[in-house]
């Protein structure tokens, strides 16, 4: 671990205070993530349409994996607290790594399938295993920053290279030259909070913690209601 991680451990351990809010957004979004998984399953079972009911019920898995790792975490800081530990910041890095290794590649094919339903593209495996990829990398450099093995700033710089070419090859082919308006609002706003993420990356622990979980649950909240909605409306 590198001196700059292990201050920032050392001055939030010494100040209870800052830790209060992330602990908080871990129930809050264990209980949301909860919630979705019951708005996905009645959403599924009301869809005619076999592909738009399997795109939902991956968005109930992704709320599945979602709900588990924060109930995990909301375990963790109650564990510190009945301890009276120190704050074990990696354990909750490496929980909210290993959910997002599951959760993260389930989330962009439900989104490119989104996608394909309203261009009518094919998907290939070769497309699916490249974007699964490229998210592992990008999510590796990350987790590389932030247990100390590689400096936090070359971390978030080299992330960004995967980042930029998954959805680089995403607008490339859904979106180039194919105009939906429903799949440029979903890639906007895939785009803009996935690079948020890197953003607070830079953060200082305890607001970044904070900021991942509130960034969490409001695109998760955001395209579930969007994919939910509009399959819905199509009945």
């Amino acid at each position: 671990m590198n001196m700059e991680n292990k201050k920032e451990e050392l001055f939030v351990a010494k100040n209870p205070e800052y830790y209060e809010g992330v602990k908080n957004s871990f129930y809050f979004n264990h209980l949301w993530m909860s919630i979705t998984v019951v708005i996905t399953i009645v959403t599924a079972i009301l869809l005619k349409v076999p592909l738009y009911r399997y795109i939902i019920l991956m968005e109930t898995a992704i709320s599945t994996i979602s709900a588990t790792i924060y109930y995990l975490l909301l375990q963790n800081a109650k564990r510190t607290e009945v301890e009276s530990k120190e704050i074990d910041w990696k354990g909750i890095t490496v929980l909210r790594y290993n959910g997002w290794a599951f959760s993260t590649p389930l989330m962009l094919i439900a989104f490119i399938l989104f996608l394909s339903t309203n261009t009518n593209t094919k998907i290939s495996i070769k497309l699916i295993l490249t974007i699964i990829l490229l998210d592992w990398l990008m999510l590796g450099l990350g987790y590389l920053g932030e247990i100390g093995y590689m400096d936090r700033t070359l971390s978030l710089i080299t992330g960004f290279i995967p980042f930029f070419f998954l959805f680089g090859i995403i607008y490339y082919t859904f979106l180039r030259n194919k105009f939906n308006v429903f799949n440029v609002v979903v890639f906007g706003l895939f785009v803009v909070f996935w690079g948020l993420y890197g953003v607070g990356y830079a953060f200082p622990l305890e607001p970044r913690n904070y900021l991942m979980n509130v960034l969490y649950f409001l695109s998760k909240s955001i395209i579930v209601i969007i994919f939910s909605g509009y399959y819905l409306s199509k009945l």
